[in-house]
């Protein structure tokens, strides 16, 4: 497994592509996505991964699983790709999670071009399990490749996604369950530190009473803050 991309729930789309383009980032349309719902924009990174900026179509979902999610904007979600869903799925779920099986998506890219994929959901009370992606169409009609990944910010790579969890003991048991024995992990009383292929998964219980105590009661466990760094090697947070 590895990092495939992070989901970003913006308002408005071409308002916030503007915005990323403003701060130096190459922002290439996405199109929409199967249901209607949502339609999206990419920010690809030489290391791979992407960035997913995400805005709902409909002013309300109610079936939608980023529903509670759209009173906070921001950095919500984050996704796994792996080469075969079912046995992925299979081995994590024999080892105690739940993940589901979801309906093939896809989405239609402004030339024309559909593409499909398959999806795990993480279980109910996940505490920041991540969602695994398969491609169907290959990969690279989903995921721009060469100038589209160079910035003009320098931003070459995923240096660390921070996730929420309200507990960091039963966090640290799904997260070595799904990621199992050889991705290196580091713990301490408050936080959980995981390397995904250089991209540094930090899981952690936010101080009583701080924005983020404020951020997990409001809308849960998941991702909230990206680290991406340049080719200089600093960082800029998002």
């Amino acid at each position: 497994m590895k990092l495939d991309h992070v989901v970003i729930l913006v308002r408005d789309l071409a308002q916030a592509m503007g915005d990323y383009a403003a701060r130096g980032y190459t922002v290439m349309p996405g199109g929409e996505h199967v249901n209607g719902e949502t339609h999206n924009a990419l920010v690809a990174l030489a290391d791979g991964a992407y960035l997913e900026l995400i805005a709902f179509k409909v002013p309300f979902s109610q079936s939608h699983r980023w529903q509670r999610y759209r009173a906070f904007p921001g950095v919500i979600d984050y996704c796994l790709g792996v080469d075969a869903l079912e046995p992925a799925i299979q081995a994590c779920n024999l080892r105690g999670l739940s993940y589901g099986l979801l309906p093939n998506g896809g989405r239609k890219r402004p030339d024309g071009v559909e593409l499909q994929w398959r999806s795990g959901l993480a279980p109910v009370n996940a505490q920041g399990l991540p969602f695994m992606i398969e491609d169907v169409t290959p990969r690279q009609w989903r995921v721009p490749d060469g100038a589209a990944a160079a910035h003009a910010n320098k931003v070459v790579a995923i240096a660390q996604l921070d996730v929420l969890v309200g507990d960091l003991a039963r966090a640290k048991q799904n997260f070595d369950i799904l990621l199992g024995p050889d991705v290196p992990s580091f713990v301490t009383p408050a936080e959980l530190l995981y390397d995904l292929n250089g991209t540094t998964l930090r899981l952690f219980h936010p101080q009583p009473k701080s924005i983020e105590a404020q951020l997990l009661g409001g809308r849960g466990a998941g991702a909230y803050r990206l680290h991406l760094r340049r080719k200089d090697g600093s960082q800029v947070m998002i």
